[in-house]
Parts: C-alpha cells; structure tokens; sequence
C-alpha cells in the first residue's frame, strides 16, 4: 500500500495542472497514509457503510456511519463521502457526522433524483455526486469549478490592466 500511495502522490503533483483535487477511498489505511503523507489535498473516507445493495466489506470501520465519522475524525481526515441510502433512510446519520467537525459528501444512485438532491442540499450536504449534472441540476446555482473559471478569468483581466497601466507610466508617458 505504501508503494502504491506512492504512486498516485508522484503522479498528482506532477500533473494536477491547478486542478481542485480531493482524495477519497473505501480503504480506511489508504486514507490514512494520504493524510499523513501530504498536506495540500483534503482526503475523505468514502464508505457505503452497510447497505443491502453491496457486498459489505470486512473492515469494522466500515460498519455504520457512526463508526466511519470517529474513523475520520481519529485520523484527521477532512471528512465522510457516504452512500446516499443511508442519509436517505436517516438523516440523523448526516447530523451526527456534520456535529463532528467533517464535511460530508454522498454518492451514489439515490443522488440520480432531483427530489433526493434538493433534500440533501436542504440538509446541507458539502457535495453531492451524481451523474448528468445538466439534467439533475436543481435552482440557480452554478456549479463551484465554474465560478472558480469566471474568477480566475476575472483576477487575470485584472492583473492584465494593472499590468498595461504599469507599462504605460515606465516609459514616461501618461502618469494617473
């Protein structure tokens, strides 16, 4: 495992080209070995917890969202990215990892319903995975990464004048 961490950390860094990254992985070791070997990009824990839908895996701390929050929580993970199924059944579930300091993402096929979106945006959700974000998209709010793009784009026009007025007061004409 730590060959492999490794890896994908080398691989990252040389490649990411400015882009947000957050790692996340059903393996609670991997988890912890991306926290404890870098520091620039947030790490969750992505769990389905149980669920009748998947096969449960055999490692205790993927037992039940209580048990992945005091995971995430003991190893200083940003936080939880959780199946939807389970908030959906109880949204307790999301309260309790939220009251921990984490921020909580969900997955899955139940966040392939705009009903189900707007009810995990109401609870206030950090993110939510889902698929045809054209089609499932509920209100008016853009997406983050675009309005990251407008701003970038925005501070760069920005800078390019600054940068233009500058050059016209070094070469002696026109001082403001």
């Amino acid at each position: 495992m730590n060959k492999f961490v490794d890896v994908i950390l080398d691989v990252v860094f040389k490649h990411h080209a400015g882009r947000r990254i957050v790692f996340s992985s059903f393996d609670p070791d991997i988890c912890s070995m991306l926290r404890l070997k870098q520091s620039v990009y947030p790490v969750l824990y992505l769990t389905q917890a149980v669920c009748p839908r998947y096969i449960p895996y055999a490692d205790p701390r993927t037992k039940s969202i209580q048990i992945c929050t005091e995971f995430a929580v003991s190893a200083g993970l940003l936080g939880i990215d959780v199946l939807s199924d389970a908030f959906v059944e109880d949204m307790s579930l999301l309260t309790y990892a939220k009251d921990a300091g984490l921020v909580v993402f969900v997955w899955g096929e139940g966040c392939n319903d705009k009903e189900i979106i707007q009810k995990f945006k109401d609870h206030k959700v950090d993110g939510i995975i889902y698929d045809r974000l054209d089609y499932y998209k509920t209100g008016d709010k853009e997406s983050i990464f675009k309005i990251e793009e407008k701003r970038k784009r925005q501070l760069l026009e920005r800078i390019g004048s600054i940068s233009l007025k500058l050059e016209t007061n070094d070469s002696g004409t026109d001082s403001p």
